[in-house]
């Protein structure tokens, strides 16, 4: 697109596009790149519950987060900060906008990528090396590789 705009700036309104269709298009890139990141963690934290903890229930983010995982290698810090980004995506993706009563604090991409890889951070080494915690028939424990989240964060 780029180099269309450059061989042509008025390509766009050649094509029927205003300049605020631009600026509109910008601003939805942006919340679609945080609205990503934040699946990918989903399914981090998702796939670190169930295969490295073993747990079999599926709790919401909100007590992921906040309560579920957080131990104490967890700063206060680090968890408020990976729930700021939780509270922006749910505004993002729920259309919370229009309700004036309610304020989210916004993030950018880059501090929604930095607060959610300072989370990830600290899990368990074993499983962000792609590891997962399995018993023996010892009674013992070993680690085990596990596929992880193709893309990561």
């Amino acid at each position: 697109m780029d180099t269309l705009l450059q061989a042509n700036p008025n390509y766009g309104t050649s094509h029927g596009w205003a300049a605020r269709d631009g600026e509109a298009f910008r601003k939805k890139l942006e919340a679609t790149y945080i609205i990503r990141i934040y699946a990918e963690f989903e399914a981090a934290l998702r796939s670190y519950w169930l295969n490295y903890l073993g747990k079999e229930t599926q709790p919401g983010m909100y007590s992921l987060v906040n309560h579920a995982i957080p131990n104490q290698s967890f700063s206060q810090d680090v968890v408020d900060n990976a729930d700021k980004v939780r509270r922006f995506r749910n505004f993002l993706v729920h259309d919370v906008e229009d309700d004036t009563n309610v304020y989210v604090e916004p993030c950018t991409v880059q501090e929604a990528r930095s607060y959610l890889c300072k989370y990830i951070s600290r899990l368990d080494a074993a499983w962000r090396y792609r590891g997962v915690r399995r018993e023996t028939p010892d009674g013992g424990t070993r680690i085990g590789r596990i596929p992880m989240f193709a893309s990561g964060l």
